[in-house]
């Protein structure tokens, strides 16, 4: 019996590194074979395109696609009880064949920084430490972040004294201990 199972499990995102690959068809620890896509372009990069930009792309001339088959990935015996490792092993035979680096950013990575982008916020941070650290799902660090959104009345992606203590419902006279929390997240010294 032949089984046959596609599955995309990786993505190039911005078309120059190769993000950590979903486990879950890793997790019963059997051959697989991985397929490289690439999307060569000189004016619409359609390799990580949105809804907007796929719509773009049908008013292109000509949008090419190279596939590239690589041999039946084998997993070893420390790859077979290790999704990850079995995961990281394919990812790093298809970043030499892409000729692209590899990071250890996730799917979800992407979605926050996207997410802290439009809400103009630093974002030095990986999903997976949030998650690890506050047990917080991406849902709620998106909700989170839209909350900060709302607080941050000057849009920049930073919060006056006043700002802060109104986000407490102490409004634009802070007590004295909302002023020391906000000395302490204040590490810079800014007043914001």
């Amino acid at each position: 019996i032949f089984l046959f199972l596609f599955l995309f499990t990786g993505t190039r995102t911005n078309g120059r590194v190769l993000i950590m690959f979903r486990v879950g068809p890793f997790a019963p620890g059997v051959p697989v074979k991985p397929v490289c896509l690439k999307y060569p372009y000189k004016h619409l990069d359609v390799g990580n395109a949105g809804f907007l930009r796929l719509v773009r792309s049908m008013f292109e001339f000509a949008n090419y696609l190279e596939v590239t088959s690589l041999p039946v990935y084998h997993p070893s015996e420390q790859e077979i009880v290790d999704p990850t490792l079995f995961a990281s092993g394919v990812r790093a035979k298809i970043a030499d064949v892409l000729n692209a680096p590899v990071t250890q950013h996730t799917y979800e990575d992407l979605f926050l920084v996207s997410s802290a982008h439009k809400a103009k916020i630093s974002q030095d941070f990986e999903m997976s430490k949030i998650s690890e650290i506050f047990q917080l799902s991406l849902h709620d660090v998106k909700a989170l972040i839209l909350k900060f959104r709302k607080i941050d009345k000057s849009k920049d992606g930073m919060l006056t004294i006043q700002d802060f203590s109104e986000a407490f419902g102490y409004g634009s006279n802070p007590p004295q201990h909302i002023e020391r929390i906000f000395d302490i997240l204040d590490h810079l010294q800014t007043g914001k």
